[in-house]
């Protein structure tokens, strides 16, 4: 049995049209424990490493970017934060964000402030959240270096989007003094040790996913006769 392109375009098209109508939620992946009050005054760039996993190519959508906040009063000075490409050391393009005293963003989860961007869509691979520009005015956070640690007062959150995994592994700082915002590479500790870079990601509502996998089916059915 032979399977139309006009049959799989509308019955592809009738699930994304589902998921659209339904909506999604930003979901942040970086979280305090209360309102955190830094510890350090590292300048150079730190950060999280994390890895997006999907058997189906799938990626996940980033919709702002942040920054750590000491005690959530504010940014005295100027903070950058972006995702890398840890393949290429690159930064991924339309994810760099700088804050300042007079545009320092919105605070959101726990110490953390965030800024809006287009939003952009990383596809399964291997990534770090970097912030720099911390200082005895504007502190990050570092377990490592709080006398009540553990457990770390930095929460960050694996998340799941159907069959696409985000994991964090592991906390990374650049140790070569650079003035720029670079891809950290010496290894420092585990996940949830540093308060720096942060960002969001777009999770479609339980509906979404619901009316896709219905908005499929048909899809699923064909491809299934077609093998018998």
């Amino acid at each position: 049995m032979q399977i139309s392109r006009n049959f799989l375009s509308g019955a592809l098209a009738s699930a994304l049209i589902l998921g659209i109508a339904s909506g999604s939620d930003a979901q942040s992946v970086f979280g305090t424990v209360g309102t955190v009050a830094g510890n350090q005054n590292f300048f150079n760039s730190m950060g999280t490493y994390f890895t997006i996993a999907s058997s189906l190519g799938e990626g996940f959508t980033v919709d702002s970017i942040g920054v750590f906040d000491s005690n959530a009063d504010g940014i005295a000075g100027t903070l950058t934060a972006a995702i890398f490409n840890v393949t290429t050391s690159s930064i991924v393009s339309g994810t760099q964000q700088t804050f300042t005293s007079g545009s320092p963003g919105t605070l959101g989860a726990g110490s953390y402030r965030f800024k809006s961007i287009t939003p952009v869509t990383l596809a399964p691979g291997s990534y770090a959240i970097v912030g720099r520009g911390f200082g005895s005015s504007d502190l990050n956070y570092n377990a490592g270096a709080d006398s009540g640690a553990p457990p770390s007062k930095i929460i960050t959150i694996d998340a799941v989007n159907g069959p696409t995994q985000l994991t964090f592994s592991n906390t990374y700082f650049d140790g070569t003094g650079n003035a720029s915002l670079i891809l950290p590479t010496t290894l420092d500790g585990a996940k949830d040790r540093y308060g720096a870079g942060a960002f969001t990601v777009v999770i479609p509502e339980p509906g979404t996913l619901a009316l896709l996998g219905f908005g499929l089916a048909p899809v699923t059915l064909a491809i299934r006769r077609r093998r018998k």
